[in-house]
């Protein structure tokens, strides 16, 4: 079985998991910009794509400008040091990922960094912001909160479209539209249920954590959606700031979960979506990994630091 890489088209001949998004497109404008805290993320190998979250910005010592990114463990696992962001909205030939990942900036979940749950599908990295100064500005950053049980939310993502497809006459479900990763959509759904040890399989790492479950059903009401390929690592975001647009309400902050894992393809009313739920521990694991993102001023010092206990050690031999 082929599992999901974000954004990638199926890889084999059998189901294919992943995710991206049945949503409405943005129709909000810049000056709501809470949707500018959501972000595309790509693979500079081979091509797979991605959501994320800046939860942290800032302007160095050397004037340049620095984000940090919350996202899936899974959209970062292939090629880890060769990630790049983007904060565009459009086709996926408009995606530059013109901000690159700062070296050695790179924390993951499903490492032993992440005490509190070692295997979260969850990672935090930080990228170079290429941008102007007015869209540096623009940039918001979205608050992580342990939350949403039980409760409504939004799910912003760069995913896949899908439309309704017939099953004998019958509207059945969702159908993926393959190619369509970049645009910026949103959809609404609400929490069914919280599993406190789910776990997936993606290639030599299996993820395990407190599952955020949603599920797919037929639509009774303005925005219900699902997520696809391209929306791994978007955020699950909390009732403050609702907003309306599409007759919608828009959940605008709070990152109570980040999209994980899910069936793509056909997806038939009933189906179930997973998001890995943010819980105490990790809200605090997530704060230090940002707060450790150095610029590369400081990554510099910590290697002439490095340097010069090396020689004052051989010299002591």
């Amino acid at each position: 079985m082929a599992v999901h890489r974000a954004g990638i088209t199926c890889l084999a001949i059998s189901i294919v998991y992943g995710h991206a998004l049945a949503m409405a497109p943005i129709g909000l404008t810049l000056a709501d910009n809470f949707l500018n805290g959501v972000v595309r993320i790509g693979d500079t190998v081979d091509g797979s794509r991605g959501s994320g979250s800046i939860i942290n910005k800032w302007t160095g010592a050397n004037g340049a400008m620095y984000l940090c990114i919350l996202t899936a463990d899974h959209v970062v696992a292939d090629h880890p040091a060769n990630i790049a962001v983007d904060i565009g909205s459009g086709t996926n030939a408009a995606s530059t990922f013109a901000d690159p990942l700062l070296p050695g900036t790179m924390y993951r979940a499903s490492g032993p960094v992440a005490a509190p749950n070692p295997n979260a599908d969850l990672a935090v990295f930080g990228v170079t912001f290429t941008g102007t100064v007015q869209q540096f500005n623009a940039l918001v950053k979205l608050s992580v909160g342990v939350g949403l049980a039980n409760a409504g939310f939004s799910v912003i993502g760069y995913g896949n479209t899908a439309a309704l497809y017939n099953s004998n006459g019958v509207i059945a479900g969702y159908q993926e539209t393959a190619g369509t990763y970049g645009q910026k959509r949103f959809m609404d759904n609400t929490n069914t249920g919280i599993n406190p040890a789910f776990s997936w399989v993606n290639g030599a790492i299996t993820y395990t954590f407190e599952d955020y479950q949603y599920v797919l059903d037929y639509p009774g009401e303005p925005g219900e959606g699902f997520t696809f390929r391209g929306d791994s690592g978007g955020p699950f975001l909390g009732a403050q700031g609702v907003i309306s647009d599409y007759g919608m309400s828009v959940k605008t902050d709070s990152i109570g979960a980040v999209v994980s894992f899910g069936p793509v393809g056909t997806v038939p009313w009933g189906s179930i979506d997973h998001g890995c739920r943010i819980t105490a521990p990790l809200q605090t694991w997530i704060g230090q990994r940002c707060a450790a993102v150095p610029e590369p001023a400081s990554i510099a010092i910590l290697g002439l630091g490095l340097v010069a206990l090396l020689r004052r050690r051989r010299e002591a031999k």
